[in-house]
């Protein structure tokens, strides 16, 4: 009969999470995850499977805790242009400094792992292309409101958001401030979206 596990599993995951978030997925060592998780090797391999079955449970997790959340933002606003912007700005210009310059796990998994781990990489790029069809039903509701600029399709508009809300992320991730990063978001939102 199997023993218990002694820890709580979405804590020890949360940590793992941060700590692969912060250093990326090379220079996150098992020392350091067993460290921040407050378990020991055996539970790791008991629990998570090794490092990399971890990285995927870790990038799981924040999708379902972070990337799900802004999705849903996207889903059941009644202005889906306010939205869009809320969207931005919890993911960008709300979050303490010095989280915001962890980026995101997602793009950062993407560069990071392109040339390295291609399936990993591709994991995280399927998890982000959700991110761009919730941009895509946000850009369709706001297209039946009237207020998508004439000239752009909705796939053009949630591709830009997509791009724009990537490279932001990167910069953010390089230090980037809080007014550099509005300067990113508000004409791309003038630029796609009327005003009611």
């Amino acid at each position: 009969m199997a023993r218990p596990q002694a820890f709580d599993r979405d804590q020890a995951l949360s940590a793992a999470m941060r700590v692969f978030w912060q250093r990326g997925y090379t220079a996150s060592t098992i020392q350091q995850l067993l460290q921040d998780m407050g378990i020991n090797r055996g539970s790791l391999y008991a629990s998570f499977g090794g490092k990399r079955s971890l990285f995927q449970q870790a990038m799981a997790f924040y999708d379902e805790r972070l990337m799900a959340h802004l999705g849903a933002m996207l889903t059941r606003a009644r202005d889906p242009v306010d939205a869009i912007r809320q969207v931005f700005e919890l993911s960008l210009l709300n979050m303490p400094a010095p989280q915001r310059q962890w980026g995101c796990l997602l793009v950062n998994t993407v560069n990071e792992l392109a040339p390295l781990e291609q399936s990993l990489a591709a994991e995280a790029r399927l998890r982000l292309d959700r991110m761009q069809q919730a941009f895509a039903g946000a850009v369709a509701r706001a297209r039946e409101k009237g207020r998508v600029s004439d000239g752009v399709t909705d796939a053009q508009a949630a591709h830009l958001l997509m791009t724009t809300m990537t490279g932001l992320r990167v910069q953010a991730r390089e230090g980037a401030s809080t007014e550099a990063l509005r300067q990113g978001i508000d004409p791309l939102l003038h630029l796609l979206f009327k005003e009611p």
